[in-house]
């Protein structure tokens, strides 16, 4: 009996050590749980969405454009025959003056009729092997017809339309539903002869110079000249644009636009100014804008001394222009590096940095402390455009020399651009011999040659090239 209750006590108590091992996992696991579950509810980071923006600013300034123009004369019932704002050779007609108003019809009907001959005479220009690129260049014709016409551009339509009709005739010739245009086109010629003697011979206006032709409908011009505007002050300049200096063509066809530069000249205010001049070092700006280039600008900056000149092409917006330009200048200066001249280890006698040992020529074993003029000297480099090379020049040392004197010089370079010139000057006393010492040195020279060694001290650098 005492053995069983002693088994029975053995029993619990090991009943007891399991419950207890699990009541602890089942209190650890709610424990874990529960952190877990106040980190979700209450986080100590606080997480945010980043998402991409750009920011911009703008500079109002009223203004005028500066263009290399000239005015073509002329006046009348004007008729033109170069688009506004095509690009004209000298000499190329531009307008005719009419004598009555149905010339102006007879030259559109004159027109249209070339272009039919000019598309027809293109569509004989093909061949059999074609069949299948004269395929796909109907199909990307008609899609670019419909893109147009969906689009509203109803100026860009007769260009589609001859680009769909040009290859549909091609495709009848290489497939034989047409042999040719030729009666097609002898015919239009005759109607174009025909239409050409009405018309007569209209006096013809030409481009006094090569450029862009702007017609006088859609311009006007400046009642001062460039030079004048540009010679204004800001005050001035602000009255200038206040009296509307801009007048009519009056007299002429149009106006010749050269080259690809112009200038524009506007009044801002101080705050709107500090937005385009001294910020960040910036010095002065230009901008430009082409189709192919996109928004450009040509920035110049000056930091401590340091003035470089920024490209931007292609910019996305005019804002983002000068965003890019400051950015590639934050750029260019975050990779100036300044740097010691003196890149030694070893000191003078006057606790200056050594940069060489120069050969003093009047005795054989001999030599001048060298040290930079400006001992402290540093230069700028630019970290990416790779090491520093150093050349150092030893001047002849004759006679007594004093601290101070000339010695040398060193040149620094990078990438083959020369950074900084300094002179080495002595920073020891150094003088001749006298003729006993003079002698002396004649008959060291002598043993020298016989066993030929160097007649004088070697000139050694000590410095080497900074380090970027």
């Amino acid at each position: 009996m005492p053995d069983e209750t002693r088994k029975e006590g053995r029993a619990s108590h090991g009943f007891a050590t399991l419950a207890g091992v699990l009541i602890a996992f089942l209190l650890l696991a709610a424990g874990y749980v529960l952190y877990q579950a106040m980190h979700v509810l209450f986080p100590q980071n606080v997480y945010e969405t980043a998402l991409p923006a750009v920011i911009s600013d703008t500079v109002d300034a009223d203004g005028v454009l500066l263009f290399d123009e000239s005015y073509v004369a002329g006046s009348g019932n004007l008729g033109y025959l170069a688009a506004d704002g095509e690009r004209v050779s000298a000499g190329t007609a531009v307008a005719e003056i009419y004598s009555n108003a149905s010339q102006a019809t007879l030259r559109q009907q004159l027109i249209q009729l070339n272009d039919q001959i000019d598309l027809l005479q293109r569509s004989q220009n093909t061949a059999a092997l074609q069949l299948d690129s004269l395929l796909k260049e109907r199909a990307g014709a008609l899609y670019d017809l419909l893109d147009t016409l969906d689009d509203g551009d109803y100026e860009a339509v007769d260009d589609d339309s001859n680009a769909y009709q040009l290859a549909q005739n091609k495709l009848w010739v290489v497939t034989g539903d047409a042999a040719n245009f030729t009666d097609q086109i002898t015919a239009l010629v005759q109607q174009a002869q025909s239409v050409q003697a009405q018309l007569g011979s209209p006096t013809q206006i030409a481009a006094p110079q090569t450029g862009y032709f702007v017609r006088a409908s859609g311009s006007g011009r400046l009642n001062a000249g460039a030079d004048d505007i540009l010679a204004l002050s800001a005050q001035e300049l602000q009255g200038y644009l206040d009296s509307d200096p801009v007048m009519a063509l009056d007299g002429c066809a149009g106006k010749i636009v050269a080259g690809f530069t112009w200038r524009y000249v506007g009044v801002c205010s101080a705050k709107q100014g500090e937005k385009l001049l001294g910020q960040d070092g910036n010095i002065g700006g230009k901008t430009g804008t082409t189709d192919d280039a996109g928004y450009c600008f040509t920035g110049a900056y000056n930091r401590d001394g340091d003035e470089t000149y920024t490209v931007v092409l292609n910019s996305s917006t005019t804002d983002q222009r000068f965003a890019d330009t400051a950015a590639l200048a934050n750029w260019y200066y975050g990779h100036k590096v300044t740097v010691a001249i003196a890149n030694t280890q070893e000191k003078t006698a006057n606790g200056n940095p050594l940069i060489a040992r120069i050969s003093q020529t009047d005795w054989t074993d001999k030599t001048i402390d060298a040290t930079l003029a400006d001992p402290a000297a540093q230069a700028t480099v630019f970290s990416l455009a790779g090491e520093v090379t150093e050349k150092v020049t030893y001047d002849d040392l004759s006679g007594t020399v004093h601290v101070g004197d000339k010695v040398g010089s060193v040149t620094l370079k990078q990438d083959g651009t020369k950074i900084t010139v300094m002179d080495l000057v002595a920073d020891e006393e150094g003088s001749g011999p006298n003729p006993i010492e003079w002698l002396l040195v004649k008959l060291d020279r002598l043993g020298r040659r016989i066993d030929n060694r160097p007649l004088t001290a070697e000139s050694e650098t000590v410095a080497k090239a900074p380090e970027v």
